[in-house]
């Protein structure tokens, strides 16, 4: 397979390393040195890595974990190359990681100066290198101690919330980085799913007589399959509207009919009848013969049997069985569940923005999912030029298909789109976190620790929401696991810094 090379470079000016001092491994428990941490990004993985001052002649071990973004989880196998370059290159490779996602690369620095160190990964699908440029190697303890003091005093970071990647690998998490993109203005409101015009049937009586149910189960919801018998309408003991009389007389019709028309047949060789005689008989035959094929393909002994001709799902039942019913009389409506309307309503506030409405979201109450109408053919079919007869709402109708799994008659919250909001900031609803009716998310400040930022939201499309304050552009969020986060925060019992070695 084609490999994909990938140069990502971070420059690690003296600011820059400063703030990148964070974590102290307590792995380490002999450590003299606050850890250097580092997380940089390319389009396919997160590395994370930390690492004590490096001091030349002292051994340095890099605790590097590697995070496929794809799903957040651990890269289980690769190469490793790390190498120190500066006024002396060095070079170390690991062939396999310590534990999943993690690789632990050690380097004893035998000159001090001003370095440059990559991490080179490698699968069998890609090359990724990570580079940190100007990274010092001291010659002493004192001297790196007097380089930790100064990045102190530069230092003005809040206290942030540790959660290891460890345990983000065992749960359903992931971060992205905050973009701006194109919204709309959401109009929220309340709605109905509707069977559409033309996808709903009813079936009704075609005599009078007894209803007996010839399928078990017909109650809403269920399925009817193409061809399926459905109600038997039994006409036994009936004065009136007898099927079976009927049925009877129209095929001793039929059969009437039919002899006369065969033996004009033969006769009209012969010459012995008329042009007109023969077309007359003939054109009984055919009127009694259809008469006859209609009533024959309904008709079971002493009733008629009622199918239905398409696959749907029963709507509604009007009857019960051993019910009499009279002809014409409703018996059910079935839908084909292709064609769906939904009825949206727009309260007077709203009035105004009407015209703007061109698409919405849907969100079920069954299953809390959440459809964009875009994605299911929908279309904008009309909005209402008057209110309800509460005078309260306007009605707005789209038209979708069904992804087979809406039910109509349902109540839904409903996301109405309407003016297009340029160039704002746009995050997933999943990473919001509500707290006495504030909105707040975590944004990730490097590989294990977290921040709780509160922001302003305007607009609420049921999937994505548009911040008005709290975020920046490029700030990375919590999209998914937010909640263990927060579950982090309030836990004194979680190490408050990085790993245990």
């Amino acid at each position: 397979m084609k490999k994909l090379f990938v140069i990502i470079v971070v420059l690690s000016l003296f600011t820059v390393a400063c703030q990148n001092r964070s974590e102290q491994d307590a792995a380490d428990s002999h450590a003299e040195h606050e850890n250097l941490s580092y997380t940089i990004y390319s389009d396919e993985l997160e590395l994370f890595v930390k690492f004590p001052p490096l001091i030349t002649g002292e051994r340095a071990t890099f605790i590097t974990h590697f995070t496929r973004l794809s799903d957040h989880k651990p890269l289980l196998q690769g190469e490793l190359t790390l190498t120190l370059s500066g006024p002396s290159t060095q070079s170390v490779v690991v062939d396999t990681p310590a534990r999943p996602g993690i690789f632990e690369p050690s380097i004893i620095p035998d000159t001090s100066g001003d370095f440059t160190l990559s991490f080179t990964i490698e699968t069998e699908t890609l090359i990724v290198e990570f580079i940190i440029d100007h990274l010092e190697v001291f010659d002493d303890d004192e001297e790196a101690e007097a380089h930790a003091a100064e990045c102190e005093e530069h230092d003005h970071r809040r206290g942030g919330i540790s959660f290891l990647k460890e345990q983000a690998w065992k749960i359903d998490f992931e971060t992205q980085p905050v973009e701006r993109s194109d919204y709309q203005e959401i109009i929220k409101t309340t709605g109905k799913i509707l069977p559409a015009q033309g996808d709903e049937y009813l079936i009704t009586a075609r005599h009078g007589g007894i209803v007996v149910f010839r399928k078990r189960n017909i109650f809403p919801g269920n399925k009817v399959r193409k061809g399926e018998s459905l109600f038997n309408i039994s006409a036994s003991g009936l004065v009136h509207d007898n099927i079976q009389e009927k049925y009877l007389q129209t095929k001793s019709k039929y059969e009437k009919s039919k002899a006369n028309y065969l033996r004009n047949k033969s006769l009209i060789q012969d010459k012995l009848i008329t042009e007109s005689e023969f077309l007359e008989s003939k054109y009984e035959f055919e009127i009694d013969s259809n008469a006859f094929q209609v009533i024959l393909n309904n008709y079971f002994e002493g009733g008629t049997e009622i199918r239905f001709s398409e696959t749907g799902f029963i709507q509604q039942v009007y009857v019960s069985e051993g019910e009499f019913v009279e002809q014409g009389q409703p018996l059910a409506s079935i839908s084909l569940n292709q064609d769906l309307i939904i009825q949206a309503d727009v309260p007077q506030q709203y009035f105004h923005k009407l015209g703007f409405i061109t698409s919405a979201n849907i969100e079920t109450p069954y299953d809390n999912k959440i459809y964009d109408i875009d994605n299911l053919d929908g279309k904008l079919i009309s909005y209402g030029r008057n209110t309800d007869p509460s005078g309260l709402f306007t009605p707005v109708y789209f038209q979708i298909k069904n992804p087979g799994k809406l039910i109509p008659g349902s109540f839904i919250e409903v996301f109405l789109k309407a003016k297009p909001v340029r160039d704002v900031i746009v995050i997933p609803r999943s990473a919001l976190m509500e707290e006495f009716g504030n909105y707040y998310v975590f944004i990730q400040t490097g590989g294990e620790s977290y921040e709780k930022s509160e922001v302003t939201i305007e607009h609420d499309n049921g999937m994505n929401v548009m911040v008005r304050g709290g975020l920046q552009e490029d700030d990375r969020v919590v999209t998914k696991g937010a909640y263990r986060i927060k579950l982090a925060s309030m836990s004194n019992d979680l190490p408050s810094h990085g790993h245990v070695h």
